[in-house]
């Protein structure tokens, strides 16, 4: 421990990162920003400074945090930045990764830092909640990792940390004859360009996949590699995705830039700020959302960030197109590369024989072994991993973020890691300060084997339903209780209790063994015990998460109209009721929405998967009888019988069907339920009912529909008339 003031706490800091070629870490608690003014005009006199959160002093350059994403791609030789009240995790991660080799990163805290709240931790406030409810565990992280080998505090007047003396690593860039090759910063950046323009020139199919750590310089070598595939004539247009628009912005930039080393214009096209098209000549690079990029038939795909791609439109993706480049950040904030390598590449490892795998070590900024990095991906458990499975007795637990030890937080989070393709570092710390946020685990033995997060919703006083109402405010979370009053206008919902499960996850080598059900059993007993409500859920349609949560007990009670540009799934919102007062309400909401399912499906959810749909209907009794007019039994009886056609009857059918997923869904065959929802309620044409039946002529289509809708109107034999 030394006694110095700051500036020269700096310089000694600095002078330590030059020495080795690794980048250092100080964190300056209780000195204003007066006390580095002069010292950050120093070196920016010499040095290429960033400041955030910081007035512009000297050459340095200085932006919001709002702006921090404008920084992406760019390297300074020294970062400064105020967090006293504007520490966003995923902002933390995006600046460092900004400073290369030798430089340094600082950062300015207040002494009652842990008493006060940063603007992100206010967002987490959500009513009943206040202000003082809210935890302070990712700051306390935040200090607790300070002090180690290259990460330094300087705590009034004492600097504390350990001095790290090694040699210094030079970083070599490789050399090209070729201008757009030379802008490479690595080997394996120019590998990865090579590799791209050899595979493009090719006439054979061909699919590449490239994992890197962060700051391996991936999206700059996608955009490069790009640039030569216009420049030289390869193709005419590349099609580009990620999760957004902001996930290629970074390969355009470097589009660019190789355009402009091949001496060639070009032309940007923007929308909302963001460059999503860059047009040079007859040749364009263009951005589409996932799910529309997957529906396109062009030569040559990208996938950045793949692993924030569901896996099946990766798959889709692949299939339309000769080159499709996949690239994913492993333990990355965007989402975890290792879901993506588990689920996608294994896949494709074991079926195309057209496959190359690329992978990029080497940092382009700093050298390997930069204690920062580790520190970071530390702090942000970028590279937590499930425990090992032994096996033993499990046991339900909460774990209190404030009270939780580092081991049992990175199993929990591990676990989020594998099973979820998104996991940013401001969900991290959500998790951890949110006060309507909580952790639940079953323990095998002593370790974390399944992972749930629970956000509090509902209780909410007239003043905000009012609001809600008139579209004024929109509290954070109370996503359930804002849809049902948005879409049913039930304000008595909302001020019951509940829990909404934001996640949950079983470790890979438990899936499939009923510890998913056991951890929804736990929490529903706990929120009994606790005077909840009810508990829900919200996620992507698929079968198989539908099965999972209507097994368990859940009912549906909303659908969005849209789907996601991301997944290309409908959002879906299902509840269990705890309480009778819950019950009730939930019933009634359900037959509402099974109500507006089935008067919509014809328009709104026309392209909807009819197995989507069919359980989506099949939870929930509400007695309806069908009601024909003695017009439509003359004309089901004469379809039936074969005197005439499907069209003539249709409205009949429809009137039969719409009572049966109202009152006794489940009673027929599914299969027969699918084909009635594409067929009669969604109005599918005759040749995709032909595709989904696996008919090979039109006759026999017809004729398995026909069955279908007699099976239908046997199961009504009670109520309605017998034909002869």
């Amino acid at each position: 421990m030394i006694s110095i003031e700051p500036g020269e706490a700096i310089r000694r800091v600095l002078s330590e990162a030059e020495r080795s070629g690794e980048r250092r870490v100080l964190v300056i608690r209780g000195h204003g920003f007066d006390s580095i003014r002069g010292v950050i005009d120093d070196i920016s006199r010499e040095k290429s400074v960033l400041c955030v959160g910081i007035p512009k002093i000297g050459n340095a350059k200085s932006i919001s945090y709002d702006e921090t994403d404008s920084v992406l791609g760019s390297t300074f030789d020294a970062l400064f930045a105020d967090i006293s009240d504007e520490l966003r995790p995923n902002d933390l991660g995006i600046l460092v990764e900004t400073v290369r080799g030798g430089g340094i990163i600082v950062f300015l805290i207040p002494d009652d830092w842990l008493s006060r709240l940063t603007r992100f931790q206010r967002e987490l406030v959500s009513p009943p909640y206040t202000d003082k409810d809210v935890r302070q565990a990712f700051k306390r992280r935040f200090l607790g990792s300070l002090g180690s080998e290259g990460v330094w505090l300087l705590d009034k007047d004492k600097l504390i940390g350990v001095e790290r003396l090694v040699e210094r690593k030079m970083i070599e860039k490789p050399q090209s004859d070729d201008p757009v090759e030379n802008l490479s910063m690595s080997n394996d950046q120019l590998n990865v360009i090579r590799t791209i323009i050899s595979s493009a020139m090719s006439q054979k199919k061909q699919i590449i996949a490239i994992t890197a750590n962060r700051g391996r310089g991936k999206s700059a070598a996608l955009g490069l590699a790009a640039s030569l595939i216009l420049g030289k004539r390869i193709s005419r247009s590349i099609g580009v995705t990620a999760s957004s628009p902001d996930g290629v912005q970074i390969f355009f930039s470097f589009l660019k830039k190789g355009l402009e080393a091949q001496g060639l214009r070009y032309n940007e096209v923007k929308r909302d700020g963001k460059t999503v098209a860059v047009i040079s000549g007859r040749r364009t690079a263009f951005y589409r959302s996932p799910i529309s990029m997957s529906e396109l038939d062009i030569r040559i795909k990208i996938v950045d960030e793949a692993a924030t791609v569901p896996v099946h439109l990766l798959f889709k993706i692949a299939r339309k197109s000769r080159l499709s480049i996949f690239a994913t950040t492993v333990h990355g904030y965007e989402g975890s590369g290792r879901g993506f390598t588990m689920k996608f590449l294994k896949t494709m490892e074991s079926r195309s024989t057209r496959f190359l795998k690329l992978e990029m070590r080497t940092p382009i900024r700093y050298p390997e072994g930069d204690p920062v990095e580790l520190w970071l991906y530390k702090l942000l458990l970028l590279d937590a991993e499930p425990a090992s499975v032994w096996g033993g007795d499990i046991r339900y637990e909460k774990l209190e973020p404030e009270k939780l030890d580092e081991e049992k937080l990175r199993e929990f989070y591990g676990i989020y890691v594998l099973a979820h393709y998104r996991n940013r570092p401001d969900d991290l710390a959500m998790m951890l300060d949110a006060p309507h946020h909580h952790m639940r685990a079953i323990l095998m033995g002593n370790n974390v084997v399944a992972a749930a997060q629970i956000c509090e919703e509902g209780r909410l006083n007239k003043p905000i339903i009012d609001s809600i109402i008139e579209r004024k405010e929109s509290p954070p979370g109370h996503m359930i209780p804002s849809r049902i009053l948005v879409h049913y206008g039930n304000k008595e919902f909302c001020k019951l209790w509940g829990w909404r499960i934001v996640r949950i996850a079983v470790h890979p080598e438990l899936q499939g063994k009923g510890i998913g059900s056991k951890m929804i059993s736990f929490m529903y007993e706990e929120a009994k015990d606790a005077g909840v409500d009810w508990i829900g859920a919200g996620f992507g349609a698929s079968p198989q998460l539908l099965r999972f949560w209507l097994k368990n007990g859940f009912l549906p009670i909303h659908m969005s109209p849209q789907r996601s540009d991301v997944s290309g799934e409908y959002s879906v919102f299902v509840v269990k009721p705890v309480s009778e007062k819950a019950r009730r309400s939930i019933e009634e909401i359900n037959a509402e929405f099974k109500r507006r399912i089935l008067g919509t499906l014809h328009d709104v959810y026309f392209d909807a998967d009819p197995e989507v749909i069919r359980l989506v209907l099949s939870a929930g009794v509400h007695e309806e009888r069908p009601r024909l007019r003695f017009s439509q039994l003359l004309r089901l009886r004469d379809y039936i019988k074969e005197f005439n056609t499907y069209e003539m009857a249709s409205d009949a059918i429809k009137e039969i069907l719409v009572s049966y997923f109202m009152s006794r869904a489940g009673s027929l065959p599914e299969d027969v339920e699918r084909i009635l929802i594409a067929k009669n309620l969604q109005g599918r044409p005759w040749p995709l009912i032909a595709r989904m039946t696996k008919k090979k002529t039109m006759k026999e289509t017809i004729d398995r529909v026909r069955e279908c809708v007699k099976s239908l109107y046997e199961l009504y034999s009670d109520i309605l008339p017998k034909f002869e």
